[in-house]
Order: C-alpha cells, then structure tokens, then sequence
C-alpha cells in the first residue's frame, strides 16, 4: 500500500509537468520560437520555409567577397545590382539572371 507522502510527491510531480507544458506552450503563442524573418516560397511545386542565401566569390582566389541573406520569397534576380559590380569581369549565374 502507498503511503501519503509518495501519493502527495507523485501528484506534485505531475502538476509541475503540466505547469511546464503550460508554460511552453504560452511562450511559443508569444512568439518566443518563431523565426519571424523567415519566409515561405514555391519553387516547382514545392513548398520551402526559410532564407536564401546569395554569395559573390572571387574566381581566382576563392574567397566570399559580398553575400545577402534574404527570405526565401525573395527573388534572386531583386538582389544582382547589389552582388555585381562594373569592375567583375565575368559572371556565371543561372537562368533566372537572364534578363539582368
């Protein structure tokens, strides 16, 4: 038979989990884990949650010399003036370029 500290103990213990549940959903309500940056966008059909990343890099050295990090709505082609300059010699970029 139990005695009634360990009762009192066990029903202590499940309220504190339930508190602590509580309390993490109220915080996520509040935002507290939310990434309110990120973005949602469709590419082929499916959907993706997150950012995009836009780097330069130096051919010859191999170094990252600009970079943008942006939602993954944004557009690549929003950010080219930003990335190019008119010293670059070349640029190597995908289609969605084409019209820059």
């Amino acid at each position: 038979m139990r005695r009634a500290s360990e009762i009192a103990v066990r029903k202590t213990n499940k309220l504190r989990r339930e508190k602590d549940r509580k309390g993490l959903k109220r915080e996520a309500q509040k935002g507290g884990k939310k990434d309110c940056d990120a973005r949602w966008a469709k590419k082929n059909n499916e959907m993706h949650y997150g950012y995009k990343n836009l780097v330069k890099v130096d051919a010859k050295k191999k170094l990252v010399t600009k970079y943008e990090t942006t939602g993954a709505n944004v557009h690549d082609s929003r950010l080219f003036d930003k990335l190019v300059d008119e010293s670059d010699e070349a640029v190597l970029a995908d289609s969605a370029y084409l019209s820059e």
